[in-house]
């Protein structure tokens, strides 16, 4: 099966309990952190309005989003989702037909007409101004089987397969807490430690810090 190599940054203390419990947060829809989401279009008049507020609803109840970025060495997201670069990197592969990549727009379309397929479609959408995060998110239903306090998992596996672990430049984590997590999860797991670029405005990994999960010893 084809497959996305697809990556998720955020603080260190949720990516550790991430790893230790082998899942990903489900972001819902009403917890998204744009105050534009799901309003790529304008509206016409208050009829059309009140339908895309009951199709948002229904969406919202029954599923979420695993956001993702396309890359992980830009420095503006470590800055704004990785605790100022104090936090850590999932390296996700994700079957190709699940994800969708978002689409940035200049400009809020026209809408004349709703229907919930169009209401989903919505969630593909932004302004322009968040290009550079280069977003891709996968659509997925809420199970209720794996809510806790009223948040939402998907457990590690074929359609969430961990690949790579990426310690921010200023993670303050110790590599052998998170390599122990790792020898846990599987093999073929690398751990990698970022480093300032030296001359451009990015994120590398440094070469003399990689380290790979093995298989248990018999």
């Amino acid at each position: 099966m084809a497959s996305l190599r697809l990556y998720h940054i955020l603080p260190s203390e949720f990516a550790i309990s991430d790893l230790a419990l082998r899942r990903m947060k489900i972001a819902r829809v009403s917890d998204l952190n744009d105050p534009f989401e799901l309003l790529s279009y304008r509206f016409e008049n208050e009829d059309l309005k009140n339908a895309w507020e009951s199709s948002k609803k229904k969406i919202g109840d029954k599923n979420g989003l695993l956001c993702f970025s396309k890359g992980w060495q830009n420095p503006v997201l470590w800055s704004h989702y990785g605790d100022k670069h104090r936090g850590i990197c999932l390296g996700f592969d994700v079957p190709e037909e699940a994800p969708r990549h978002v689409d940035y727009l200049p400009e809020r379309l026209e809408l004349k007409e709703i229907s919930l397929e169009m209401a989903e479609g919505f969630l593909f959408s932004k302004y322009k101004h968040w290009e550079y995060e280069e977003e891709w998110r996968a659509y997925v239903n809420l199970d209720p089987s794996t809510e806790e306090g009223g948040m939402y998992f998907m457990e590690f596996g074929d359609g969430l397969k961990l690949r790579e672990v990426i310690l921010g430049a200023r993670c303050l984590v110790p590599t052998t807490n998170i390599q122990t997590l790792l020898q846990g999860i599987g093999p073929g797991i690398s751990l990698e430690t970022a480093v300032l670029d030296h001359s451009q405005f990015r994120v590398s990994a440094d070469p003399a810090a990689k380290w790979t999960s093995s298989l248990p010893a018999a």
